[in-house]
């Protein structure tokens, strides 16, 4: 009875904290266009902070907040996501200029901030890879469950006419042991 007490504690205590390390990435924010009028009148300095807490030995703080009070109050940058930002660094090569805000965005790019794209993979290779169908090939496994992942994907490009025709060229257009009668 103590273990199963002691189990439900646990886990009441993980659900708690879960999400406390969430507060270790408010410097998202710094680079959020919808936020960059209200951060061109008032710098969010408690971001920043939060920023060099974590990363400050691989930025130059004082150069970064120069540097985003350019990015905040220049037009060419606002309602852009991140990835079209760093886009749009590289293709003016602003990523030279404003080296601390690329290097900012590059970050905020590359980290997840969520695990759920990884909880949808395992999800769809639970409903995939079943008793019946674990021998399948590794080729398969995975396109059967990028299939499954990006159904939205899917969904769009059955609408186009042509792309059961295309499916159906590459399907048979493989080696098999049986010949394929087609068209």
């Amino acid at each position: 009875m103590e273990t199963a007490v002691s189990r439900l504690q646990e886990n009441e205590y993980e659900k708690i904290n879960r999400f406390e390390s969430m507060g270790k990435l408010e410097f998202f924010s710094l680079l959020n266009s919808e936020l960059y009028e209200k951060y061109n009148k008032v710098f969010p300095d408690n971001e920043l902070k939060c920023l060099d807490e974590q990363y400050g030995r691989f930025f130059d703080i004082l150069r970064l907040k120069n540097e985003l009070h350019v990015l905040y109050s220049s037009e060419d940058f606002k309602n852009k996501p991140i990835f079209e930002i760093i886009k749009f660094m590289n293709l003016n090569k602003l990523d030279l200029g404003l080296k601390e805000v690329y290097k900012l965005a590059t970050l905020i790019a590359t980290i997840p901030s969520t695990t759920a794209s990884a909880e949808r993979s395992f999800s769809a290779l639970k409903r995939i890879k079943t008793y019946c169908r674990s021998t399948q090939g590794q080729d398969r496994l995975s396109s059967l469950a990028i299939l499954s992942i990006e159904k939205k994907i899917l969904d769009d490009l059955k609408m186009n006419p042509e792309f059961y025709d295309n499916v159906t060229e590459i399907f048979v257009e493989k080696e098999r042991r049986i010949d394929f009668i087609y068209k």
